[in-house]
């Protein structure tokens, strides 16, 4: 039925996301080139076809949490850290407990309460909004404005909003400005 149909569409979206972002993280900044030696030097399919079997700096902690050997093929036990994932669950629960309607306020609020690490512009907006800066200011003087945090926080309206982009696109807005 649809209803059955939309899980599992739903379900593979998530998971994708997950296997995405955990077959990136060790290899993230790198150019192509080094991706390639990388993949010969660790026995890993080159494009990949799994995940690394080996990864740089294996006992370095990846995102303030797990060593960086968790995410290599025969090391996984589960969904190690990674901020692109973190953003997706933060914005569900940004959803759950403030509705699609949720202020600038709420992103803010959860952010301080929820967000233990960021990266980049997330990063900047976090400590600005420690430092007690008005969520509306945050943006301001930040290096990385145009790059494409929002979009990868966009993931959880997209799910919440499936099939319906103008909603998607509306209950985004708060959490990209």
């Amino acid at each position: 039925n649809d209803v059955d149909d939309f899980k599992n569409r739903l379900k593979g979206a998530i998971i994708g996301r997950f296997i995405g972002c955990i077959l990136g993280v060790p290899v993230e900044g790198y150019q192509i080139d080094f991706m390639e030696k990388l993949a010969k030097d660790t026995n890993t399919p080159f494009p990949p076809t799994e995940y690394w079997h080996d990864v740089i700096n294996p006992k370095g902690i990846q995102y303030g949490v797990d060593e960086r050997i968790k995410y290599s093929l025969n090391n996984m036990s589960y969904v190690a850290v990674d901020d692109d994932i973190t953003y997706t669950v933060l914005n569900v629960l940004l959803l759950e407990k403030y509705g699609k309607d949720y202020s600038l306020d709420d992103v803010a609020k959860l952010w301080l309460d929820l967000l233990p690490y960021a990266c980049t512009a997330e990063e900047v907006a976090l400590k600005e909004l420690k430092r007690g800066v008005d969520p509306k200011k945050v943006a301001n003087d930040n290096p990385y404005i145009e790059w494409i945090g929002a979009a990868i926080r966009a993931d959880a309206f997209g799910y919440v909003f499936a099939g319906r982009p103008l909603l998607a696109a509306k209950a985004c807005y708060n959490d990209a400005y």
